[in-house]
């Protein structure tokens, strides 16, 4: 007979807020499981993106070995630069947990987990995420669930009816549309659970995250929310009643950040990145930096300026600043650094600059402030390594929790952020989310070692007693459990993973995306 399993995802939730609420008793199911489990610090990749870390937890392994994707861009692409690139299903070309445990017989629920849309086919059934555009029909495995769902939402509604261009924001009806959406999804959840009884059920409250965003400034409110989730995840404990339990959460949160780094004026400096010098060029620039000097001295202005047009001048016009045949090196926001293979003769070359860069922006001070910018960074053949690896950026990074990554060129390298004063809380900044392990093997009421979230599926499995996935980046913890792991008996899965046909997302969903996805601040 299989061993039943849950994973609960409390999406952005930070180690630091959680332990504090720990030890305060304000988390009566948590704090349960935590006295008969192993509680620790999940810490996240580099950039700490929702569509990057998500896929590196379900897969247990890094961006090069997933598929060929890291947000917004494949290679030195100046087209691509100049558009946002947002991840599918498709795009994940390796084992998810489900899919591997659909493969090994295990009848399995999905929920809301992102990068899920559109849906592939499991031995049970699946509900995409909110990178499902607007109002398609093919966002359950099998089809026909969507009829099983009549008033289920997918995802929230920020980009429309809240005012969220800045200043504007209703925040009353804003806070009842998570409430609402999180009861809807808490009660879907349970619904499905008990009609399908899945051996393994694996949920994301990605709504968590999205309230953060705009109620960072107020904890209790904050409390109050993940205390309604921790009430439905009881639910689904008592439900399943799970042999092995894990919930975790894909990074941490921290307050909204105050300053820009405007890495490519950086880069122009140090004479990596040539600007463009025809009158396109200067008027290009001349618009983006006239808009931040008004917003600097009329903030009021920006609730007259259509949101399209904002996101056309900060990161559309971006093609047109750029002479990109003789930039030699590019930053595509939290993508990362892009090198011009033009001017490289050999792999060695790269690498030797990619170090370079790396020490460079990890010393890189504010004058203003005296503080760094760059929290981390890693270059490629650090954190790299697969068949997607030629696609990677050579430098990744993300920024301190007081900086926010702009790649326009100004004057400066710093300034004040003038953007989204409604945005309360981020994530860039904030590496470490949780794990709670609960299962027999596991150990009991104890603190667990600082792990990766490239960890903690391979870990999941071994309490399963299911095979690994040979190609798991991830590695086994001994100080999770009562026993130490015995590598010797560890036994490997190495079937290939056959990709499904894709289905492609036309332009006009992928553009229902990108503006989801300026609601919340993430473009």
């Amino acid at each position: 007979m299989k061993k039943k399993s849950l994973i609960i995802g409390l999406d952005g939730a930070p180690y630091h807020l959680i332990f504090k609420w720990f030890k305060e008793k304000k988390l009566n199911f948590f704090q349960k499981l935590i006295e008969h489990g192993v509680f620790g610090v999940l810490e996240t990749v580099i950039p700490p993106y929702t569509m990057i870390a998500w896929p590196c937890f379900y897969t247990g392994k890094n961006p090069a070995k997933i598929g060929p994707f890291l947000i917004k861009t494949k290679g030195f692409d100046p087209d691509s630069f100049s558009k946002s690139h947002f991840l599918s299903a498709n795009e994940i070309k390796t084992w998810t947990i489900w899919e591997y445990l659909s493969e090994r017989g295990y009848k399995v629920g999905v929920m809301n987990v992102p990068v899920t849309y559109p849906p592939k086919k499991v031995k049970g059934f699946l509900i995409s995420d909110f990178l499902t555009p607007k109002e398609v029909e093919d966002f359950t495995y099998p089809p026909e669930l969507k009829e099983e769902l009549t008033d289920y939402k997918i995802k929230s509604e920020i980009s429309t009816g809240f005012g969220f261009a800045d200043k504007n924001m209703n925040r009353e009806k804003l806070e009842k549309m998570f409430h609402e959406l999180l009861e809807k999804r808490i009660f879907y959840s349970i619904k499905l659970v008990k009609e399908k009884k899945p051996d393994f059920f694996m949920i994301d409250f990605k709504e968590l995250d999205d309230f953060m965003h705009f109620f960072f400034d107020d904890k209790e409110k904050i409390l109050k929310f993940l205390k309604r989730i921790e009430e439905g995840s009881e639910e689904l404990f008592k439900i399943m009643d799970p042999d092995v339990l894990l919930i975790m959460s894909d990074h941490g949160f921290h307050d909204a950040p105050k300053r820009y780094f405007y890495i490519n004026r950086w880069l122009e400096i140090k004479g990596y990145l040539k600007r463009e010098k025809s009158a396109r060029g200067y008027m290009s620039r001349f618009l983006y930096d006239t808009g931040i000097l008004a917003l600097k001295y009329f903030g009021w202005i920006r609730n007259f300026i259509p949101e399209k047009l904002k996101f056309k001048i900060a990161r559309e016009e971006m093609k047109k600043r750029i002479n990109w045949e003789e930039t030699i090196v590019y930053a595509n926001w939290y993508a990362g650094l892009y090198f011009n293979p033009k001017f490289f003769e050999n792999e060695k070359e790269k690498k030797e600059l990619a170090f370079k860069l790396k020490e460079e922006l990890l010393n890189i001070v504010d004058p203003e402030t005296n503080q760094k910018p760059i929290l981390k960074a890693l270059t490629k053949y650090e954190a790299f390594e697969g068949p997607y690896f030629d696609m990677m950026p050579e430098v990744v990074y993300t920024t301190s929790p007081q900086y926010k990554i702009n790649v326009n060129l100004t004057s400066r390298v710093f300034d004040i952020i003038v953007e989204r004063p409604d945005i309360k809380g981020h994530h860039i900044g904030d590496l470490e989310g949780i794990y709670i392990f609960y299962g027999n093997e596991f150990k009991k009421g104890e603190n667990g070692p600082k792990i990766s979230l490239i960890d903690a599926i391979p870990n999941f499995l071994y309490a399963l007693n299911e095979l690994l996935i040979k190609d798991f980046d991830g590695t086994l913890q001994d100080e999770l459990f009562e026993e130490p792991v015995n590598i010797y008996k560890v036994e490997y899965f190495d079937k290939e993973y056959t990709p499904h046909i894709e289905r492609k997302l036309k332009e006009e969903e992928e553009e229902s995306i990108k503006e989801h996805l300026r609601g919340l601040g993430y473009i």
